[in-house]
């Protein structure tokens, strides 16, 4: 079953020990606001995305798109995507 991007988001920060404030700071935005843009409240900007993604080393459709023909791996396991 594949992920949605903010389950990838909130396992990327896990894995990399970052919380939300720090990329809440990292994007400009108050620790509110990024928690309701990862939880899907709110939508990243484009910007923002690609803020996140370079952060992480990441491309944008690793972290915040859904496709079938993408997988994310984290720590050697995978958490998007069917292949």
């Amino acid at each position: 079953m594949e992920k949605k991007p903010q389950t990838k988001l909130r396992a990327l920060r896990a894995l990399h020990q970052v919380d939300q404030k720090r990329l809440a700071d990292l994007i400009g935005v108050t620790l509110s606001t990024y928690s309701h843009k990862e939880t899907g409240k709110h939508a990243f900007t484009l910007y923002e995305a690609k803020k996140i993604a370079d952060f992480f080393g990441r491309t944008i459709e690793d972290i915040f798109f859904g496709n079938e023909h993408h997988k994310l791996k984290i720590g050697g396991e995978e958490i998007a995507g069917k292949g």
